[in-house]
């Protein structure tokens, strides 16, 4: 399959094919960078399915790291702004992915954001949240640490 093909089922209506959105991300983290792009349109895409812009985002998750994290980055942090709870989990967890420590600043802005997405009702950590103490915890470094016991602390007294 191209490249343009496995993007298409990669961002497929839902249910789609979990398994060729699955091959889909396997082929663009081989073909490296060169999807960035793409998927960052994706995520943009308004007119796109929430469905299609988190399975891009996990796709720039995946290839967006190194000497793309700016692309990334900026394609990620697009869709905090977003008023779907599903869509701002999503791209907290990709950029504590890409382990950027400039994000850092921002992902502590999300951490009192207590909206629950409904879709992750079977998850003990459904809220925005959660996903920005995950996303500093997966960035693993001193900052991102000293950032998330900070605002514990502060939520303590």
């Amino acid at each position: 399959m191209s490249l343009d093909e496995h993007l298409q089922a990669l961002t497929a209506e839902w249910p789609g094919d979990f398994d060729a959105r699955l091959k889909a991300l396997a082929a663009f983290a081989e073909a490296g960078p060169s999807g960035l792009g793409r998927f960052s349109e994706v995520v943009q895409d308004r007119v796109r399915s929430v469905t299609a812009r988190i399975w891009a985002t996990q796709a720039i998750a995946h290839i967006g790291k190194d000497d793309k994290k700016h692309t990334a980055r900026t394609a990620l942090t697009i869709l905090l702004s977003e008023s779907d709870p599903s869509l701002r989990r999503a791209a907290l967890n990709a950029l504590g992915n890409l382990k950027d420590e400039s994000v850092i600043p921002l992902i502590v802005g999300y951490l009192n954001d207590n909206t629950e997405d409904e879709s992750a009702w079977f998850e003990d950590d459904c809220t925005v949240g959660h996903a920005a103490a995950k996303a500093l915890e997966t960035i693993g470094t001193t900052t991102a640490k000293t950032a998330l016991s900070t605002v514990k602390r502060e939520r303590a007294t």
